[in-house]
């Protein structure tokens, strides 16, 4: 016989229901805010290279200045975006699963509900369920996005030269000694 696998997270998306999409977009777009907040570094080493070739022009450094304004500025608005879209996913997955919740109570036998007072269903329907938004509105998409940057920058390394790639997993071994 086969074993049921199920862990927290997958327990809680069953009742996502059509809020997975949001919560597909929340991820997308925190993971398009930390590349943001990347590319602002392209620009300041930029006009640091053009002040040590002592090639800065004003124009260009108008130029890259104007880069990371914008960049800081998708930066925030593709984060501000991701945490609104995650906050309606996770209202929408907290009513379902207090949906839930409340049609299984009414299948319950009178006795039972009468042997628990209302503060005992009130904490289960609203105080605990409560406690499950912080994962589903910030966790999930800000702990994603966080973890694919870091990836997405040693691509992209590697890319640029392998050597300097696997000297900057060198302070990952760093901190773990």
């Amino acid at each position: 016989m086969k074993e049921d696998k199920h862990n927290s997270f997958t327990g809680i998306m069953e009742f996502a229901g059509e809020c997975k999409g949001k919560m597909i977009v929340s991820v997308i777009l925190a993971i398009l805010s930390v590349l943001c907040g990347l590319s602002p570094y392209f620009a300041i080493s930029a006009i640091v290279a053009g002040f040590a070739q002592e090639s800065a022009a004003l124009a260009a450094i108008l130029m890259w200045l104007a880069v990371f304004v914008a960049e800081a500025a998708l930066k925030a608005f593709f984060y501000a975006e991701s945490t609104l879209v995650s906050h309606k996913a996770a209202f929408g997955i907290l009513r379902s699963i207090r949906e839930k919740i409340t049609a299984k109570l009414r299948r319950l036998p009178m006795g039972y509900i009468q042997e628990r007072s209302s503060g005992q269903f009130k904490m289960l329907i609203v105080d605990e369920v409560e406690k499950l938004e912080y994962p589903l509105a910030h966790a999930i998409p800000e702990l994603t996005s966080n973890i694919i940057a870091p990836i997405a920058v040693f691509i992209f390394l590697l890319r640029t030269d392998v050597r300097m790639a696997f000297i900057s997993l060198l302070t990952l071994l760093w901190d773990l000694l």
